[in-house]
This record gives structure tokens, C-alpha cells and sequence, in this order.
């Protein structure tokens, strides 16, 4: 009796994992698709998120430094936000020295 008790348990534990894995592929396949998204609105709605981070994070580090983040980050480049967060990051040292 205990064995099958053993081995039901294996057989559940088994089935859990196949059914994450399955379930952790399907989200990987609608995340790919995105619904009925083009790859190229895809590719614009990554790059949204990728500026909206970055402008997280250059604000993050101006409140640290006890600052206001420049106006107009919203409106800034790529580049120019990567050139503002790396500013942002030596504010805290130019402060503490």
C-alpha cells in the first residue's frame, strides 16, 4: 500500500512538472506572438519598455542624490537617456565626497 502511495506521488510530482513546463512554454509562445501584434509593434513596445526603465532608473538616482531628474526625459533619446543614467549614477559619489 505504501508503495503505491509512493509511486502515486512520483506520478503527481512528475505530472506538476510536465504541466509548469508545458504551461511555461505556452507563455513564452504568447509572449513571442503577443496576441495579434506585428513583430514590428512587438519590437516598438520593447523599446517603450526599455526607456520607461531607464527613465526609472535615472529618476531613481536623482531622488537618491536628493534631486529633481531633468525635464523632458520622456522625450530624450535612447542614447541621450543612457548618457543621463550614467550622469545620474555619479551624482551619489559627487555628494558623498
Amino acid at each position: 500500500m505504501r508503495l503505491r502511495a509512493a509511486e502515486q506521488r512520483q506520478g503527481d510530482a512528475a505530472l506538476k512538472v510536465q504541466t509548469s513546463e508545458s504551461a511555461a512554454a505556452a507563455a513564452e509562445a504568447r509572449m513571442k506572438n503577443n496576441g495579434n501584434l506585428t513583430a514590428e509593434k512587438n519590437e516598438e513596445l520593447a523599446s517603450k519598455r526599455k526607456k520607461e526603465d531607464l527613465i526609472g532608473k535615472i529618476t531613481h538616482y536623482y531622488q537618491k542624490a536628493g534631486r529633481e531628474p531633468p525635464f523632458g526625459l520622456s522625450a530624450a533619446t535612447m542614447d541621450g537617456l543612457k548618457k543621463q543614467l550614467d550622469y545620474a549614477k555619479g551624482l551619489n559619489s559627487i555628494q558623498n565626497t
